[in-house]
């Protein structure tokens, strides 16, 4: 029966740690890139150009790296679509709950030792291209830096050539005398006065994209880096990305392109700093075979004397700090040491052991190693020595250790 019961006491102590452990040590590991594609079916990623995921709507999977990583989109576009991300650092759960371990063994010491754009209207004139099909090849070129380089060339040549034949029409404005003429050419000059605003303010757009930080610049392929995400083990990196998907509507009755968002897909995930292993912080229940003595009075030939109680074996909780490794790659089980602190305020202790992470069916850890605990007992009375009062044996009590004893411990995470 007692057996029984220590065993429901051990199961069912709760884990102080949440799943951020299991977050951790499950997390898809980068080395040095995360690669993101956005369509209307969803968004898609690659790791270090290794393997593909789905970066799911409402879901924040987490990524865990030993230093910075580059988020980049997969052969940009500007004209397709565009790209806004966050970030935020909130404390590691984890790194905290190592500081809350350090504060409790430090308490343990003293007790026993003294970018959207808005619509894009353009015109082109002067040209020996059809304006549609011009616009329909700058949209499907500008892929990549070096796309968007040759798109931005083509405009800048545009402009040119428009801005000398709106200086020859200037000129000839000055001397014609015919009105009739002189009405048509005020009109082309308007139109060369809007085409220009119009490609300069693409080409801004270009130039701030060629400005941008890309992967692989100088490949077809090439990737724009959304963000460089540094990693801190005190902090997690919160990520929040938003993909617009791009459309053009070309008008061929104005030779005007208007811009369209046709979907927008936002995203998260986490970024944390890689860990061969994993702290958690937690509260587990502790078994020993240790023996603890208890004294009390009692009257022997009209004298008050001490007594010695039956001794009790110590069951008790403990706050621990797991190092669990990833290590042997499966995320069934994963090992680790034991690093803990006995909660039992008459018995303080401290333990060292192995410790085992079970993630299925259920989340527990078991562990055993080897722990020393303080004690009190008489420090100069004896059993069956005069006192007058418990008063006299409580204040005789002082704090001894133990010999190391073997333990075994459970943490059941709900």
């Amino acid at each position: 029966m007692r057996r029984a019961l220590l065993l429901l006491v051990l199961i069912s102590t709760p884990v102080l740690a949440d799943d951020s452990t299991a977050d951790l040590l499950s997390a898809t590991q980068v080395k040095d890139v995360i690669q993101f594609e956005a369509s209307k079916s969803g968004v898609t990623y690659r790791v270090d150009d290794r393997f593909g995921g789905t970066l799911a709507e409402g879901t924040t999977p987490t990524f865990s790296a030993p230093h910075g990583v580059d988020l980049t989109y997969r052969d940009f576009n500007p004209f397709k679509v565009t790209v806004t991300s966050t970030e935020a650092s909130v404390a590691d759960p984890n790194s905290k709950a190592i500081g809350d371990f350090l504060d409790a063994l430090l308490a343990f010491s003293k007790s026993v030792v003294p970018g959207g754009r808005a619509q894009l209207a353009l015109r082109i004139d002067g040209t020996d291209q059809d304006p549609e099909q011009a616009f329909n090849r700058w949209i499907q070129e500008a892929n990549g830096r070096p796309g968007i380089a040759k798109v931005r060339s083509e405009v800048a040549s545009l402009i040119s050539t428009t801005a000398n034949e709106r200086d020859t029409k200037t000129a000839y404005v000055a001397h014609e005398t015919d009105a009739t003429l002189l009405v048509k050419a005020a009109q082309e000059l308007n139109e060369s006065k809007d085409l220009l605003k119009a490609l300069d303010e693409l080409a801004k757009l270009l130039d701030y994209y060629l400005a941008r930080s890309w992967r692989n610049g100088s490949s077809a392929n090439s990737d724009l880096v959304i963000r460089n995400v540094g990693t801190d083990p005190a902090n997690q990196k919160n990520i929040g990305l938003s993909f617009a998907l791009k459309s053009y509507t070309f008008a061929a009755a104005n030779n005007t392109i208007t811009e369209t968002t046709d979907a927008t897909l936002a995203r998260s995930l986490t970024l944390r700093r890689y860990r061969r292993f994993v702290p958690e912080v937690g509260v587990a229940g502790i078994y020993n075979e240790l023996k603890y003595p208890k004294y009390s009075t009692e009257t022997k030939d009209g004298v008050l004397v001490v007594k010695k109680e039956t001794s009790e074996s110590n069951v008790d909780a403990a706050m621990t700090m797991n190092m669990f490794c990833n290590c042997l790659g499966t995320d069934v089980i994963f090992p680790g040491f034991q690093l803990g602190i006995s909660k039992a305020e008459n018995y303080p202790g401290i333990m060292a052991g192995v410790a085992f992470r079970f993630s299925q069916p259920k989340q527990v850890s078991i562990s055993f190693g080897r722990m020393v605990t303080w004690f009190k007992d008489l420090s100069t009375l004896k059993v069956g020595d005069k006192v007058t009062a418990q008063s006299d044996i409580d204040n005789d009590l002082k704090r001894k250790r133990s010999p190391a004893a073997w333990y075994f411990g459970v943490q059941y995470s709900f």
